[in-house]
């Protein structure tokens, strides 16, 4: 049966009270929004000002301007020496090889040299990657590329200034080996003097003695033979133990040149640097120390060059090669030095018939004439050496400098 209108259940009358407050509560939410984000204006300004200048700060490191400036050095030939008196071999300064002075361009002295001379200051390690060394195939050149982002001027003050320390850093070189050697051959000839003087002396008084003045051509003519002899063997023990000296050099040399101390000096400014960051009592510098004093015994102890390996030490493999042929020049001069000798012995048993006097007197005065030759040798070597020594021309020059209108930009 339908129900009636008039029999249908009233609907819930709404307070009026409750409406109201479901009115109020949206307005009101949405002031505490915005009165929350009101408080931190500031951090977001002030992140928005750090993430601007930090994308400010990449954007003019990664595309501002750099200067590339190139500058060519070239090797200097060792035709260029001269000799000081007619006999002999003039002096010849050792040569490196192209890798060798590569290497020395890239040491840590040379950087530290270049980088305090430059206005402003540059530090080594920052120095080293602007510079970019490359030999050109099949020649004597080295050029050297150094980038800058000050100036075309100064990048190209900055690349001759170390190209020309370069250059004076070989005149050291040799003007060092030239220096040892000249107080080598000093030795050589202080020796050599005092034989001459006692050699005259024991003729003067042996002419007094005998009354002989005049030996006969017979005596004479063997006699210039051995005397002959005398100065080429004398020439020949001076050519062994300058070998030999110039040996034991490069063997020093070469020692120095041991893994082992390469190692030492790593961990030695290793430590360096951990102390410019840490306190003596952190763990990283104690660690280090012991790091230290361990690379330090076993550097203590370094390989004999009979035992050397090829490594990627330029130097240390230029040195052992220098030392095998060394040792050749050594073993070449020593069998020179004996065939001679022998030569001179058999003459000797020529002369074992001639009467005393007048051999004695023939002997002396051969002796006499092989020891002034030889002193007129070495004061020619003695020259040649000291002028090195004072006036080294070093092993490279400066063949094409930096200048600025020929600077590379870029950026």
């Amino acid at each position: 049966m339908p129900v009636s209108p008039a029999h249908s259940p009233p609907s819930a009358p709404v307070s009026p009270a409750a409406g109201a407050s479901v009115k109020s509560v949206l307005p009101f939410d949405i002031l505490r929004v915005v009165l929350h984000v009101a408080k931190g204006w500031k951090m977001i300004l002030l992140f928005a000002v750090l993430g601007g200048g930090a994308a400010a700060g990449l954007g003019w490191k990664a595309f501002r301007t750099k200067y590339t400036v190139q500058v060519q050095l070239v090797r200097r030939e060792s035709q260029n020496t001269f000799q000081a008196s007619e006999m002999g071999e003039s002096f010849r300064p050792r040569q490196f090889n192209t890798a060798t002075v590569i290497s020395m361009m890239r040491s840590a002295s040379l950087m530290e040299k270049t980088g305090a001379e430059l206005a402003p200051p540059v530090n080594p390690l920052d120095l080293q990657t602007r510079l970019e060394i490359r030999p050109e195939k099949n020649t004597d050149l080295i050029t050297v590329a150094y980038t800058s982002d000050d100036s075309a001027e100064k990048a190209a003050a900055a690349v001759n200034l170390y190209a020309n320390n370069v250059v004076k850093l070989t005149e050291e070189l040799q003007a060092q080996e030239a220096q040892e050697l000249l107080t080598f051959i000093s030795d050589q000839a202080a020796r050599t003097e005092s034989a001459l003087n006692h050699m005259r002396q024991e003729m003067m008084d042996f002419s007094k003695e005998s009354g002989l003045f005049n030996a006969e051509k017979e005596t004479e003519g063997y006699l210039r033979q051995l005397g002959d002899l005398d100065l080429k063997i004398e020439m020949a023990r001076i050519s062994r133990e300058t070998v030999a000296f110039r040996l034991v050099q490069t063997e020093k040399e070469l020692a120095r040149q041991d893994p082992g101390m390469q190692r030492l000096q790593e961990a030695r400014a290793r430590l360096a640097e951990l102390m410019t960051q840490y306190t003596a009592q952190h763990p990283l510098v104690i660690e280090q120390q012991a790091r230290v004093k361990a690379q330090q015994e076993s550097a203590g102890k370094p390989g004999a060059p009979d035992s050397f390996q090829s490594t990627g030490n330029t130097v240390a493999n230029s040195l052992y090669l220098d030392l095998i042929r060394l040792r050749s020049e050594q073993d070449t001069a020593m069998t020179e030095e004996q065939k001679l000798q022998t030569f001179r012995d058999t003459l000797k048993q020529k002369l074992d018939t001639i009467p005393d006097k007048t051999m004695q007197s023939s002997r002396l005065k051969g002796q006499v004439t092989s020891l002034e030759t030889t002193r007129d040798l070495l004061a020619g070597r003695q020259r040649e050496a000291r002028l090195f020594s004072e006036r080294a021309l070093g092993y490279y020059r400066l063949f094409a400098p930096a200048r600025a209108e020929n600077t590379e930009v870029s950026g």
